[in-house]
């Protein structure tokens, strides 16, 4: 089957193993025959390996279910739902991008907790392993006379018929050697401790991964407290980076949040305790881990009744309702993929938006998607679930997806081209912020990543910047003599044979009467506009991309050097043997290091 590949952009047949979300169809057809799909819909997941797509038989790559090892992508799920839903409803608002304050609710106990914590501090799971209810089982088999205490009913018939199990016969009858005997046991596995046991093993699974889900937010906590003080973090970077937190937070307190977290995670961390004993005890181990029991509880008297099984029923029910959405159909399952991913494409949006808004030297219109940098033209748009950039003739596409492994492509070195862009990693590695600035082809960014902004930013910038950087110090011509000697004339620029190129930045009353006179010059519109790049692009190159302010502006061998004194940043071009490398710094620092610098620190070859 052909399908379009999201991740590059071409058309591809469709591969053995089928990674979710990649793939969008170019005819409608029936996923493992009870979901239909239209044509352009993307092909995801519906929790089966199974995906029969017509007449042809492939398989998922499976997303693994959650459990406490990765219980943070149920978390990053539900931050950028609740986030998504604030950027439609209010879209001329600016929401930060970080884990909404409604998460916290998360880290505090709920319903299933305090319950549980109750049952296990008033002893009832406890009394249930140590004096458990049992019945008594009767066996019959055929057993020496001597061990015989109870004779099964039939035995003496049985034994009339087998002469092979008597000692010998007497004037008064027969003297057995072997007799069908009953023997008692006593029966641990009745339906009430079958419930006991099993319940056990959910509450055990839901508690380890209420836990890491608790111990995640507690951790988020940490951090975002310790930034305002972290002396290793570049101090404006830093002021940034607590600013997304507090818009984040609002009026929630992160210290309130902090206590109740750690509280919960102290409550949680004794009742797994407590589960591990008790499923280390004799009862639990006496019923067999095949015995299952249905969802629905059969309300037998011991559970309605017991001062202590009765307690199960409540945990029970609490459990259903608290994992119900962990339970759902193969068609649920797909719908919810398909919905995380228009979110996560929403949330992505989002973000971009909040960038070019933040950049003083772009004037972007929010309404209608359109922006202006450098003397260009550009636009934002977001065809067939992704994200667009377009900046004259070039283009930057960002393909959202929600997690991905792939290693396929990578931007050109001017930032053009395809990136993928996931908000779940797709395993315990996460990306290296060293390796952002030139050849990252897989993007991990989420409310949960303090640097998910400083991520996009860097990708943004170096695709608006690479254009007027790569331009400094070119020649513009062949020009008419007549434009040539004006230029000449008037001390713009530097005229070389019939070309002319700019390597100062033009005062203001040099520009204006440049701008006034293009206007007017009998040049066609190619060269006219060629002209008025270069003025603006300089004009671009010698402000500070942080504040807008114009820098000081040092030409120096076809290259130069531009400093703000207000940031304390500078940048420039920069050669290295053949290579020219445009970097963009705080000024006296010289190694890359994102952790540090975020944003702030760029360099890209030209």
């Amino acid at each position: 089957m052909k399908v379009i590949d999201r991740f590059t952009g071409v058309t591809t047949t469709l591969p053995q193993v089928v990674e979710p979300a990649r793939y969008r169809l170019l005819e409608g057809t029936f996923l493992n025959g009870d979901i239909r799909l239209e044509e352009g819909e993307i092909l995801f997941s519906d929790g089966r390996e199974r995906c029969a797509l017509g007449n042809e038989t492939c398989s998922f790559t499976q997303i693994t279910p959650p459990t406490e090892k990765n219980s943070a992508r149920a978390l990053i799920s539900r931050s950028i739902g609740f986030l998504a839903g604030l950027a439609k409803s209010q879209p001329a608002t600016t929401i930060s991008p970080l884990i909404p304050a409604s998460m916290a609710d998360l880290a505090e106990l709920n319903d299933l907790d305090r319950t549980l914590m109750q049952v296990i501090e008033k002893g009832h799971l406890d009394e249930i392993a140590l004096r458990p209810r049992f019945a008594m089982k009767y066996e019959t088999e055929l057993t020496e006379i001597s061990r015989v205490q109870r004779m099964a009913p039939g035995a003496v018939s049985r034994l009339a018929a087998h002469s092979e199990d008597w000692h010998r016969r007497t004037i008064s009858g027969v003297l057995p050697s072997k007799l069908i005997a009953l023997l008692s046991d006593d029966d641990w596995a009745i339906y009430e401790n079958r419930v006991f046991a099993r319940l056990l093993d959910r509450l055990d699974s839901y508690v380890r991964y209420r836990l890491a889900e608790t111990e995640q937010m507690h951790e988020k906590y940490q951090q975002a407290l310790k930034l305002a003080g972290a002396e290793d973090i570049y101090h404006p970077l830093r002021r940034r980076l607590c600013t997304l937190w507090g818009d984040a937070m609002k009026d929630s307190a992160t210290d309130k949040a902090l206590e109740k977290s750690a509280d919960a995670i102290k409550v949680l961390s004794q009742a797994k305790r407590k589960i591990g004993l008790i499923r280390q005890g004799d009862l639990y181990k006496k019923v067999p881990r095949s015995a299952q029991v249905p969802a629905q509880l059969r309300h037998t008297n011991i559970l309605v009744h017991d001062q202590h099984y009765r307690h199960l029923r409540t945990l029970w029910h609490l459990h259903q309702t608290r994992t119900a959405d962990m339970e759902q159909s193969p068609q649920e399952i797909h719908a919810a993929y398909r919905r995380s991913l228009e979110d996560f494409s929403v949330y992505l949006r989002m973000m971009i938006d909040r960038v070019l808004s933040d950049m003083p030297l772009v004037h972007f219109n929010t309404v209608r998607g359109a922006f202006e940098f450098a003397g260009e033209k550009g636009s934002i748009s977001s065809p067939e679930n992704t994200i667009q950039l377009q900046l004259a003739d070039r283009r930057l596409v960002l393909v959202p997806t929600l997690t991905a492994a792939c290693r396929d492509n990578r931007l050109a070195p001017d930032g053009r081209g395809r990136l993928v862009v996931s908000c779940l990693p797709n395993t315990e590695e996460f990306e290296d912020g060293d390796t952002l600035t030139q050849d990252a082809s897989l993007l991990v960014i989420n409310p949960f990543d303090f640097y998910g902004e400083e991520k996009l930013r860097l990708v943004v910038e170096r695709f608006l910047w690479h254009p007027a950087f790569s331009a400094y110090g070119k020649q513009t011509g062949p020009l008419p003599s007549e434009v040539l000697a004006w230029l000449d004339k008037e001390n713009t620029g530097l005229v070389i044979g019939k070309s002319w190129k700019l390597l100062n930045p033009l005062r203001h009353d040099q520009e204006q009467p440049l701008l006034s006179w293009l206007e007017h010059a009998s040049l066609n519109d190619e060269t006219r506009s060629s002209i008025k790049l270069a003025v603006d692009r300089l004009k671009a190159l010698s402000s500070c991309r942080h504040c807008g302010s114009p820098a000081h502006f040092v030409p120096r061998d076809g290259e130069f050097l531009a400093t703000c004194k207000a940031c304390n940043t500078e940048w420039g071009i920069y050669r290295n043997a053949s290579k020219r490398t445009a970097r963009m710094r705080p000024a006296d620092e010289t190694q890359v290091n994102f952790k540090r610098f975020g944003s702030w620190f760029m360099e890209f070859e030209l």
